[in-house]
């Protein structure tokens, strides 16, 4: 018996379904039995009492409302009644309505561009709306040069370049699959690798380009922007894209030179190159991210007087960097800023300096000295990490928290100071610097740590401690492990 009941059950869905079909294929073929040279047309919904209207020459949609009761019969807007194309462009027919199987959604189709939009019709007047449905966006190979064409706007972007030799010009145009597209703009890596580019010129239609547009193309000399070019140029010669408005600096190649009226060097823009030595302009103010980074054969860097920032990651990996002075102005070092500059040696810094990002100096292996000037207040985490020659650290008198894996790994670090503002030293901020042989704090109070913040020292090495605050320390959380705490004499 209940058998039977599934089956029928199931048989009832199934007729179902079929009806909504059926009801679906008559609804396409009310509205498409419809005259194409038709201004408005009219089309059926599911729900008996509700129309929607729309003007084929516009794409202007309204909800019709009919009712037994004559004083609840409206028309009204879907969404703002503003035309989809201006009146050059209208043409009748040119738009389209199509129903969905959810019975409150229609999409509208633009017939010559193939734009969809999603349109929402309700019993509720704030649930109506219709919604644009980005075309498709696509990226195709032509000429050995790969581009992202947008095709709502039929413009292109370099997406990335095959073989190109000697001097290279950037046309107006590409022709892909029967369209015409217009190139617009050059993405981040769009030229890179590129060992036989010698010059490249950028045309007045290329508005838009990303930092690191030209990446590790080693024996580009020459980067000539076309005076007309409404938002780039490239004065007095510099081998350099600079954005006119903001004066700063795009892209540049090892044979850049910086102009003067600079203030910004751009993201990654110089990321990758085979530049040797730096000065920086005097007005320049700022560093961003990934500027110079991996730039191999950096031996030099002078920075300007004005500089008040360097971003994240901005010299990493500038593995022959050998000496940096961060000026007086500037206070802030980014994350990862001079992380893994292996042959750095010598770092000076600023009075003016507050903050030393999250691994702005790690695994710097032959640093041996670090000097934090007092207004210091926050070392990011792993600042220092795995600077394995580092065998000197005076801190900030301004510093309140030493924050995790801070030091990590420091072998060569042998005694520490640890001033009296410090409050936290978190997890893992001394870990395994295995020759440290001997700690003191100034702190009256002692500063709360993990049982990681020491992971890996010996716990037989002197902690010393002001007097007032010895018994504090051999009963505080974690302290207590060390069995040699002493006050200082």
């Amino acid at each position: 018996m209940k058998k039977c009941s599934i089956i029928a059950l199931l048989l009832l869905c199934v007729l179902n379904l079929q009806a909504q079909q059926t009801e679906q294929r008559q609804l396409i073929d009310v509205y498409h039995g419809v005259g194409n040279n038709t201004n408005y047309k009219l089309y059926p919904t599911s729900n008996m009492y509700t129309f929607l209207k729309l003007d084929t020459r516009y794409g202007i949609i309204t909800q019709v409302q009919y009712a037994m009761n004559r004083n609840d019969e409206f028309e009204t807007y879907l969404d703002a009644p503003s035309p989809l194309v201006p009146d050059s462009e209208a043409v009748v027919g040119r738009y389209e309505l199509y129903p969905t199987t959810n019975i409150w959604t229609f999409m509208l189709l633009d017939q010559i561009t193939g734009k969809v939009y999603h349109v929402q019709w309700s019993q509720n007047y704030y649930n109506r709306s219709m919604t644009n449905i980005p075309l498709c966006k696509m990226s195709g190979k032509k000429d050995g040069i790969r581009y992202d064409f947008d095709n709502e706007k039929m413009q292109a972007k370099i997406y990335s370049t095959g073989r190109i030799t000697g001097n290279y010009v950037i046309p107006s145009k590409v022709n892909y699959a029967g369209n015409d597209y217009d190139i617009i703009g050059i993405e981040y890596s769009g030229f890179s690798h590129i060992e036989d580019l010698i010059s490249i010129e950028i045309p007045k239609n290329i508005t838009t380009i990303d930092g690191g547009a030209i990446y590790r193309c080693n024996n580009l000399r020459s980067i000539v922007v076309a005076k007309d070019n409404p938002i780039y140029d490239s004065r007095k010669g510099c081998n350099a894209i600079i954005e006119t408005a903001t004066n700063r600096l795009v892209c540049g190649c090892s044979a850049t030179i910086i102009p003067q009226d600079v203030t910004c060097i751009g993201s990654r823009a110089f990321s990758g190159s085979n530049i040797e030595n730096i000065v920086l302009p005097s007005n320049i103010q700022t560093i961003e991210d990934n500027a110079f980074n991996s730039c191999d054969s950096l031996v030099s860097v002078t920075l300007s007087d004005s500089l008040q920032t360097i971003g994240e990651n901005a010299f990493k990996w500038c593995v022959k960097l050998s000496k940096v002075v961060i000026p007086t102005n500037v206070w802030r070092i980014g994350d990862g800023a001079f992380a893994y500059c292996d042959s750095l040696v010598s770092v000076t810094l600023s009075d003016s300096l507050l903050i030393i990002g999250e691994d702005a100096f790690r695994s710097c292996n032959n640093l041996s000295e670090v000097i934090l000037p007092t207004n210091v207040k926050y070392i990011g985490d792993g600042a220092f990490a795995y600077c394995d020659s580092l065998v000197s650290v005076t801190l900030s008198d301004s510093l309140q928290t030493i924050k995790k894996n801070a030091f990590k790994g420091c072998n060569n670090l042998s005694e520490l100071i640890i001033p009296a503002n410090v409050k936290n030293i978190e997890a893992g901020a001394f870990a395994d610097c295995k020759n440290l042989k001997k700690i003191e704090i100034q702190a009256t109070t002692p500063p709360a740590i993990d049982e990681t913040t020491f992971e890996g020292l010996s716990m037989k090495i002197p902690i010393i401690v002001p007097k007032e605050s010895l018994e504090a320390y051999k009963n505080a959380d974690c302290w207590s492990l060390f069995l040699h705490i002493v006050s200082k004499n």
